[in-house]
């Protein structure tokens, strides 16, 4: 948020609704409990190593993403800016991830990404794909790290909603979003 307020984009405070450690299972349960109502200027998607990480099998995943995005789809509202899923980061990276089995990590991350990517692209919905980004040198968990995974979104948010995000978006953001496990 800080990188968009300092080109002058107008942008309320976030409202984050996951938190480190949550499944698709949680994050549609804590949406349950929340009874938000839309439409919010900016919603942003980010889950599912966690449900990787607990060996949920990808396909069940999928559906279940799937109606976290159709979620998100709402509450962003057909005015809105654009409501973009970013990518699961590959933590195989990580000395967490190199510590367990960074192969069979990589190979399952790409795996949900697949899945993630085909019903977010299917859905119209912009496909972030952050990544590579943080799979490049490894991840440290330094504010150059954290930048670099911020750094696509920010891009699609001002190269698509700027106009928008310059006369004012209105109601806040909502990332539902969470940290892998582990980072």
């Amino acid at each position: 948020m800080g990188a968009l307020r300092g080109r002058r984009q107008a942008i309320g405070d976030p409202r984050y609704i996951a938190q480190n450690g949550w499944t698709t299972f949680a994050l549609a349960d804590a949406l349950d409990r929340e009874a938000l109502a839309g439409p919010f200027g900016l919603v942003t998607l980010l889950i599912g190593v966690n449900d990787q990480f607990f060996h949920e099998p990808a396909e069940a995943y999928g559906l279940r993403f799937t109606a976290l995005l159709d979620r998100a789809i709402a509450l962003a509202g057909a005015g809105s800016l654009p409501r973009p899923n970013l990518s699961i980061p590959d933590y195989s990276v990580t000395p967490f991830g190199l510590s367990i089995d960074p192969v069979r990590i990589a190979r399952e991350v790409a795996e949900f990404n697949a899945v993630n990517r085909r019903i977010t692209v299917d859905r119209g919905v912009r496909y972030v794909d952050v990544t590579p980004r943080l799979s490049a040198g490894g991840w440290r968990g330094s504010r150059a790290d954290r930048g670099g995974w911020a750094a696509p979104l920010g891009a699609h948010v001002r190269g698509v909603g700027g106009a928008r995000a310059a006369r004012g978006a209105g109601r806040a953001g909502l990332p539902m979003s969470e940290a892998p496990a582990g980072y």
